[in-house]
């Protein structure tokens, strides 16, 4: 059973998915690829009434920053987005002439993170937005060939975004809307100057980016050569082990230690009393008790099996139905809320690393490596590849602390002459 997951309306979540075996499946070679996954956004946004802030498409991950409304159904909403752009995804390689993998998103779950206040808020965007120059991918966000949201669209605004001519019926309508708005927890403190905010955010990625041009000590894969590496291909990285854990809760810096301290003990505590409170009930719901209150943030529940809710805990905080008493807690002007939240937005980067980062942009498959350069390829009558395995991709494996994943590059496709990205 998937881990018990609070969620409570207006509480700022960060979403992360990674593609199957960290694949490349999401290279943005052209404008259709995200528009794939867009359109199944805005359509995912429309349906279960979610507030949309920030995202950062990644070859093989993405990012988002989401706020669920009172009428959201948030495990619905996931399931829906993700398969909508899985589906259109596969539909779009199999346009190009490639293998469509039997699925694109990780098994595993997506990530949902809490943004508990002002400071994490920032921090998660300022990290979403500088992860294609972190990743060696470009010099700046603005090079990059994918999707990462603009931060002036902080400040709210809409996308325009039209039907990729995959996969979506004709019943679909030809373009969708994306909305984006600012997070409630930035609307609170800088409502007036969201101005300024933005401001300060697009200087500090400036300052940042120039760091890590500085710092860099070999050139970036370039958007030109981003756009051909192939969807199989995959970064040259080791997978991380599977077991760690993983943070369900983000708290930004603008506290004092002592009570910023005070306030992740009591966080641990309440997940621990979430989880365990999810555990009884969920014990006597599946014996058959229909009349069993699961606790507070348990929404999923309520809307798919009609399940009671209990009271919030008075001294809730994840589990709360109003987070307004954390969000004072950020520094008073958005010029000390960036830098506090750009530093901490660097030592994450640095300490996490990326999966695209150090990548082999242009890895060749196991039968062209075995065969040459020069070797001839056997091809069906309709020029499909013979010489490749085109299984579906499986998830990935445990390793242990002192063994190193084995890399899957297969790269698939039915291209006569396929198997190999163009030389840069």
């Amino acid at each position: 059973m998937t881990r018990a997951r609070i969620c409570v309306p207006r509480g700022t979540i960060a979403i992360t998915r990674r593609t199957v075996e960290r694949k490349l499946l999401w290279t943005p070679s052209d404008a259709r690829v995200e528009q794939c996954l867009l359109y199944a956004l805005a359509a995912a946004q429309e349906r279960e009434r979610l507030e949309v802030h920030h995202g950062c498409l990644m070859p093989n991950h993405g990012h988002w920053i989401w706020t669920p409304g009172h009428e959201t159904n948030l495990g619905e909403a996931l399931r829906f987005f993700h398969r909508e752009s899985a589906r259109a995804r596969q539909e779009d390689l199999l346009a190009r002439g490639y293998d469509a993998p039997q699925q694109i998103w990780d098994r595993r779950s997506t990530h949902v993170m809490h943004l508990l206040d002002s400071g994490a808020v920032l921090e998660q965007i300022l990290y979403q937005h500088l992860n294609p120059p972190k990743a060696g991918l470009v010099e700046r966000t603005c090079d990059y060939p994918g999707f990462v949201s603009p931060l002036s669209l902080l400040k709210g605004g809409t996308i325009v975004v039209p039907k990729p001519d995959v996969y979506f019926g004709e019943d679909q309508p030809a373009e969708r809307e994306l909305v984006l708005t600012p997070p409630p927890e930035l609307v609170r403190l800088f409502g007036s100057d969201l101005e300024g905010l933005v401001y300060w955010l697009e200087k500090s990625v400036d300052v940042q980016e120039r760091a890590m041009a500085k710092a860099r000590t070999r050139p970036v894969v370039g958007a030109e050569r981003l756009k051909r590496i192939h969807p199989f291909a995959e970064p040259a990285t080791c997978r991380e082990r599977r077991g760690r854990r993983t943070p369900r809760w983000k708290v930004g810096r603008g506290w004092l230690p002592a009570d910023r301290r005070e306030l992740l003990k009591h966080l641990r505590a309440e997940d621990q009393r979430f989880l365990d409170e999810h555990a009884e009930q969920w014990a006597r719901w599946t014996a058959g008790d229909r009349s069993v209150a699961f606790p507070f943030g348990t929404l999923q529940m309520v809307a798919q099996h009609g399940a009671a809710m209990a009271a919030e805990h008075l001294d809730a905080v994840l589990a709360s139905a109003d987070r307004t008493s954390l969000w004072v807690s950020a520094p008073c002007s958005p010029r000390d809320a960036v830098a506090l939240a750009a530093g901490a937005a660097i030592e994450a980067l640095d300490e996490e690393g990326d999966d695209a980062e150090r990548s082999d942009p242009e890895p060749r498959s196991d039968a062209s490596r075995a065969a040459g350069d020069g070797a001839t390829r056997a091809e069906g009558p309709e020029g499909q590849r013979e010489d490749v395995e085109t299984r579906g991709l499986a998830s990935p494996v445990t390793t242990a602390d002192d063994e190193h994943a084995r890399r899957l590059v297969t790269l698939r496709d039915r291209r006569r002459g396929g198997g190999r990205a163009p030389d840069s």
